[in-house]
């Protein structure tokens, strides 16, 4: 007679070991989804910055720009006060000076020496 002798094993899951296993698996799905969300706004949070960065060095550029003008505008006052002094003082220096000459017109002068000539012969 041949004996046969079989095992059998029965695995049987404890329940309290599931709950724990599916309490980890939401955990971590829940953080990894959390972790996706972060990383999205941290996409958003440095486009943000660039466009930010963008705009402050617009701005001083436009400062820079408007400084420069500014200064432009100062020195140009100071050169334009300058020549109107200039102008004043040589004004001031100038002298005018005419020399009228008078001189006869010469019908005129033909007509008084036919006057002279017509008297002298009367």
């Amino acid at each position: 007679e041949k004996v046969v002798q079989q095992e059998v094993v029965k695995y049987e899951q404890d329940p309290a070991l599931k709950a724990e296993v599916n309490s980890f698996s939401q955990s971590i799905e829940s953080e990894l989804k959390q972790i996706d969300s972060l990383r999205e706004e941290l996409r958003k949070l440095q486009r943000r910055r660039s466009e930010l960065e963008r705009q402050l060095e617009e701005l001083e550029k436009e400062r820079q720009a408007r400084r420069e003008a500014e200064l432009e505008v100062q020195r140009l006052r100071i050169r334009l006060n300058e020549l109107e002094e200039q102008e004043r003082e040589t004004t001031e220096r100038v002298t005018v000076k005419q020399k009228v000459i008078l001189q006869q017109d010469p019908q005129q002068e033909k007509e008084h020496s036919l006057l002279k000539l017509e008297l002298e012969e009367e």
